[in-house]
Formats: structure tokens, sequence, C-alpha cells
């Protein structure tokens, strides 16, 4: 979607069917005391989760996580780019897919300088 992930699945062996996604960091810390769930190989840090045995969640709340990486995704691209990932969604689909805007960026703190004394004109 958009040159963006919001979750990728595990189809070869030894890791068949296993699945991963975005989630929250509220929510990262408490997929990740499920058993059956853990912190994703290489992107915990974006709080990415791997769902390793899908019968430890519900299906419907595994939904729910998997739309809300998906509406956090969309909510990272354009308004353009938005409107042709959503253009053949039907209006239901829209509704529960509205994207996410990503939260904003931390402020940068200015460096402390050493104040600077100048010397005006001489009397």
């Amino acid at each position: 979607m958009g040159g963006k992930f919001f979750a990728y699945f595990k189809t070869s062996e030894p890791e068949r069917w296993r699945f991963s996604f975005k989630t929250s960091s509220d929510r990262f810390l408490e997929l990740t005391g499920i058993p059956g769930v853990k912190t994703a190989r290489f992107m915990g840090r974006y709080h990415w989760v791997t769902v390793v045995d899908v019968r430890s969640l519900p299906a419907e709340y595994l939904r729910e996580l998997i739309d809300w990486s998906y509406r956090r995704a969309l909510g990272n691209l354009s308004r353009k780019r938005q409107a042709e990932a959503l253009a053949d969604a039907s209006q239901a689909q829209r509704l529960r897919l509205a994207p996410i805007a990503p939260p904003k960026a931390r402020p940068r703190l200015l460096a402390q300088r050493p104040p600077v004394h100048r010397v005006r004109g001489r009397s």
C-alpha cells in the first residue's frame, strides 16, 4: 500500500503462518505479555509484534489489531495516495478503515549556547 507496510506474513518453514504487525506503544506492552505473542525480530523498537500462535488471541481482537495497523500506515500516506488506496473499498470499509494520523514530531531542543558578548561602538 503506497510503499508502506502494515503487516507481513511468514509462509515458509520453520516459522510457517506467523505474522507480524505494528501496534501502539500501549498495546505493544499488553501484547508482549501474552503467551504466543512476542516482539518482532529487528522491528520491536518500532512497536511491531509477531503472533506465533494465532489461537492465543480471539479472531475479532486480531482483526481489530490489524485494522489499526492498516489505518496507521494509511495515515502516513499523502491524501492522494490515501484516496487511491481506498478507491475500491465500500463505504462501510472506508468508515472502518479511516486513517490514523501519525503522532506529531517531538520538538527539537536547541542546544544552550554560551551568551555572546558584543561590543557596541567605541566611546
